[in-house]
C-alpha cells in the first residue's frame, strides 16, 4: 500500500495554516450567528457609552451570573463545588479591581428577583436622586 505524498515541510506547514484559518473562520461565523440571536444583556447601555469601570462591573456581574446558572444545572456535587470556587475567584478578582464583594452580591441578588419594570424605576429614581446633589 503506497503512502500518500506529504510534500515538503513548507507545503505541510501551509496546509496546517490553511486548515487552522478555516477553523477560526468557522468559529467566528458561529459566534456571530450565536450573538446575533441573543437578546440584549440585562444591564442597559451600550459598551461605547459606558465608562471602563462600568464595563468591568458588567463583565464581573455577567460572569458570576453565568457561573451560577451553570451551577444550578449541574448534577454532581464535585462540579458544583468547583464552580463555587470559580465564582469566589471572580469575586476576589472584582475586589482586586476595586469593587465591593457584598455590593456585588446584592446587585446579583436584586437582578435575580426584580422585574424589568422595577429595574427601570430604580434607575430613574437613582438618577433623579443623584441630580439633586
Amino acid at each position: 500500500m503506497a503512502r500518500p505524498t506529504i510534500g515538503t515541510p513548507e507545503e505541510a506547514a501551509a496546509r496546517r495554516r490553511a486548515k487552522t484559518a478555516e477553523r477560526v473562520r468557522r468559529l467566528r461565523e458561529r459566534r456571530r450567528a450565536d450573538t446575533a440571536h441573543q437578546p440584549e444583556t440585562k444591564l442597559a447601555g451600550t459598551a461605547s457609552s459606558l465608562s471602563p469601570a462600568t464595563c468591568y462591573l458588567r463583565m464581573f456581574v455577567e460572569r458570576i451570573e453565568r457561573m451560577e446558572e451553570e451551577r444550578i444545572h449541574l448534577a454532581r456535587n464535585d462540579d458544583k463545588r468547583h464552580l463555587q470556587t470559580e465564582i469566589q475567584a471572580i469575586y476576589t478578582e472584582a475586589e482586586h479591581a476595586g469593587f465591593d464583594r457584598t455590593v456585588l452580591k446584592e446587585i446579583i441578588r436584586l437582578r435575580k428577583t426584580m422585574t424589568e419594570e422595577q429595574r427601570i424605576l430604580i434607575i430613574h429614581y437613582l438618577e433623579a436622586a443623584n441630580s439633586e446633589y
